[in-house]
């Protein structure tokens, strides 16, 4: 039956006009988000949203954070600015210090030394245990 889901228990049909719908999305043959352009921002264009936020809202970031903290804020612009700037914010600094610790370690001849022979006795233990 078309536009029907049917398993061993329940029996279900689509209203009328929807059955097209689900099986193309069912089939993966539509794509209801094609016309969804995403763009990607750099560090740059990170700064730059959360500068023009700031900019709207007529605050400093840590005007913002102690208006969140007391969780008042001095108009709806500051409001909205503060879900856009701290869903940034933790990002760039967790993307940041992960590059500094990345750097670190990568700079650590010795670490990098032991740590490649674990891996190799570690697929030695591995392929003993696949036999």
């Amino acid at each position: 039956m078309r536009g029907s889901i049917n398993n061993e228990n329940s029996t279900a049909t689509e209203p009328s006009g929807r059955t097209d719908e689900i099986e193309g999305a069912m089939t993966g043959t539509e794509d209801r988000y094609a016309d969804i352009e995403v763009d990607v921002l750099d560090d740059a264009g990170v700064r730059a949203a959360i500068d023009n936020a700031l900019a709207r809202a007529g605050c400093t970031w840590e005007e913002l954070q102690e208006q969140a903290k007391a969780g008042s804020f001095s108009s709806e612009i500051a409001r909205r600015a503060w879900f856009v700037v701290s869903s940034f914010e933790p990002s760039s600094v967790v993307v940041d210090s992960l590059r500094a610790e990345i750097g670190r370690v990568r700079a650590d001849e010795d670490f990098t030394a032991r740590a490649g022979r674990l891996i190799e006795r570690d697929k030695q233990l591995l392929g003993r245990l696949a036999r």
